[in-house]
């Protein structure tokens, strides 16, 4: 069901489990396509047991139920391989102290894709959870850190060919490019300044920048991405 239970102008999200024993899960919805699990906290989310299971939702101020056809479909979970927590700069606008940045696969039959989460785990706030694109599963991404906290991440994609995204505190796509391997794989690097650049390989002709208000696509190559040494 979807509504506005708590009168500030965004839609919420609340997901109901029928089965004994699973939490039902209500979605406050934060702004900028953020959400915070709050179900257990108000004492909606653990009503299934033995007496009763939840069949459909009512909202008391709407007046109205909300009912939804039966759909059969698969949840599956992302593997993680990757994991850092680092602090928020003095100058970085957001709520918290700290952000946990993780890379996680997810196997599709005919490809594997690489998936990025930004979260504050002391709050519960998952900022973004997205697909970067298609990962040759044998080649590990790379990461790196700029003196922002910024995360870097530069990725198998294609045979030869590389992908290069940057991603905020806030879970923001701030810049991606594409790389063609050449006599020398492209690599992260750390400059004198804290920057992080590529080295090696070939930059191919970066396009506009992208954000997470635009739909992340690999197509989307950003003017401001690194170039090779």
């Amino acid at each position: 069901a979807v509504a506005d239970y708590d009168w500030d102008g965004d839609p919420d999200i609340y997901l109901l489990s029928s089965l004994a024993g699973y939490p039902n899960a209500l979605y406050r919805n934060e702004g900028n396509f953020r959400f915070t699990e709050v179900g257990r906290k108000s004492g909606i989310g653990n009503v299934n047991d033995k007496d009763g299971v939840s069949m459909d939702a009512y909202f008391a101020d709407l007046d109205k139920f909300f009912y939804s056809p039966a759909k059969v479909f698969e949840v599956m979970d992302a593997r993680p391989i990757w994991q850092r927590t680092v602090g928020m700069p003095d100058a970085a606008s957001g709520p918290g102290k700290v952000r946990t940045y993780s890379l996680l696969t997810n196997r599709f039959p005919e490809h594997t894709s690489l998936y990025v989460r930004v979260e504050d785990k002391d709050s519960g706030i998952v900022y973004a959870t997205y697909s970067l694109g298609k990962l040759i599963a044998f080649d590990e991404p790379q990461t790196e850190f700029d003196r922002s906290n910024q995360l870097h991440v530069l990725y198998c994609a294609a045979p030869r060919a590389w992908s290069y995204a940057r991603v905020g505190l806030n879970g923001e796509l701030l810049s991606r490019a594409s790389f063609a391997e050449t006599k020398t794989r492209p690599r992260l690097v750390h400059s004198e300044d804290g920057l992080v650049k590529i080295s090696g390989g070939m930059m191919e002709a970066p396009v506009t920048q992208a954000t997470r208000e635009t739909a992340p696509k690999l197509s989307a190559r950003p003017p401001g991405a690194p170039r090779e040494n």
